[in-house]
């Protein structure tokens, strides 16, 4: 079957560059100076349609590969408790098909295919082909207290250097923290009759 009778999408799907295991390995063990610099930006998100608004930041890592690496970080502001560090590589843009290499879920909720269960529990996701982040595992190295919710509110911070130390990123002399801002904004509401 030739490529001309498949739908536009899939034939670009097609195209796109997919990581494998050995270059996600590379990336977190290898000897690859990964750096984040500049100030780490947040912003609100709102998702499914108003359900879940979230503050987040993405964060790019410069690196001696020139791969296109992102730590992405997402605190749900109903519930500043659960947040969630992610490691991505690839973007759709430049025809890579991203991939989640590592995940820190804090105080969430996930089922690994062997029926190992955490009920808003912290847990990290690892990365391979076959097992997509299907798979998790319980972290000792994440400074935060596990009670849900938490006797004292999160150290952010603490919390996204220790997830990057884990997984080999480095800080440059110019990289600024600043706070997520979790204050709940005021929802938008129209209603037909407010409409001129």
């Amino acid at each position: 079957m030739s490529n001309l009778s498949l739908p536009k999408a899939i034939q670009s799907a097609e195209n796109f560059r997919r990581l494998t295991n050995p270059e996600a390995k590379n990336l977190l063990e290898g000897d690859i100076n990964k750096v984040i610099s500049g100030t780490v930006e947040w912003f609100i998100e709102d998702t499914r349609q108003g359900s879940s608004i979230r503050a987040r930041c993405k964060v790019e890592i410069s690196n001696s590969l020139g791969e296109r690496l992102y730590l992405d970080g997402r605190i749900v502001l109903d519930r500043p408790w659960q947040s969630h560090w992610i490691l991505t590589w690839g973007n759709k843009a430049h025809h890579e098909k991203p991939a989640t290499i590592r995940r820190l879920d804090l105080r969430d909720d996930h089922r690994n295919p062997d029926g190992q269960f955490w009920d808003r529990a912290t847990h990290k996701h690892l990365w391979s082909v076959a097992d997509k982040n299907r798979v998790a595992y319980t972290p000792t190295d994440i400074p935060h207290d596990p009670s849900v919710p938490p006797n004292a509110p999160d150290d952010y911070r603490a919390i996204f250097e220790a997830f990057a130390k884990e997984v080999g990123i480095n800080f440059a002399s110019d990289y600024r923290w600043t706070d997520p801002p979790l204050s709940t904004p005021a929802p938008m509401t129209t209603t037909l009759w407010d409409v001129p």
